[in-house]
């Protein structure tokens, strides 16, 4: 449960097993704003619903993120996680959840980038919450495995929705990749589905401060 001052409720969430030295295998965060954003704004901002979607969850982790939109009433979501241990410990909190609801699949799209064969034809979530970060994983790839998930020739493009906790600020301006001003240009391009970036982006800004701090209690509890 996260809660805001007050002991207002914000959101359930489900417990899974971490470990403290294996960052796959810890909750950021930013899993924390984009459950709360999507049970909180993802149909009153975007028109889409939780229930019944199909939805693919990247840099799964610890499964935090999809088992607790399992515990919301998504039904068929996939779970994709590329560290061998951090994936280990995917299959192990979906097991002891014991939900139908979340399929664990092991796919490091840096070194695989070609799609899956798990991965349903039809999508209309894509997730990521921290799958990103400066100099250890390949943003270029990210973009990548982004691009070909929105384009292949689906009628209907899934929705992306990505949470990054911001942890440093680069000033190299080519660190800013070919591969990611195309993905911004291809999501900027009038095909998505989303009716209003600014607004959507402004209530997940506002989202921020109260689950970091709840964040912040959780882990000291530990």
């Amino acid at each position: 449960m996260v809660e805001r001052e007050g002991g207002e409720q914000l959101l359930n969430v489900h417990e899974v097993r971490e470990f403290d030295d294996d960052p796959c295998c810890i909750v950021w965060p930013a899993a924390r704003v984009l459950l709360l954003w999507l049970q909180t704004n993802l149909e009153a901002q975007l028109g889409a619903t939780l229930r019944g979607a199909k939805i693919i969850e990247l840099g799964a982790g610890t499964g935090f993120l999809a088992l607790s939109l399992a515990n919301a009433g998504a039904q068929n979501i996939l779970a994709v996680e590329g560290a061998e241990h951090g994936f280990m410990n995917l299959e192990h909190n979906i097991s002891t959840s014991r939900t139908t609801a979340v399929t664990p699949l092991q796919w490091d799209w840096e070194k695989q980038p070609d799609i899956p064969s798990e991965v349903p034809p039809v999508l209309d979530l894509v997730l990521g919450s921290d799958i990103v970060y400066p100099r250890h994983y390949n943003g270029d790839a990210l973009c990548g495995t982004v691009f070909r998930l929105l384009t292949r020739g689906l009628e209907v493009e899934p929705l992306v929705l990505l949470s990054l906790c911001d942890r440093a600020i680069i000033s190299d301006s080519s660190t800013a990749s070919s591969s990611l001003r195309v993905f911004l240009k291809h999501a900027r391009s009038g095909r998505s589905r989303c009716p209003n970036f600014r607004s959507a982006r402004k209530s997940f800004w506002q989202l921020w401060e109260p689950v970091r701090v709840a964040n912040m209690k959780i882990q000291n509890q530990v």
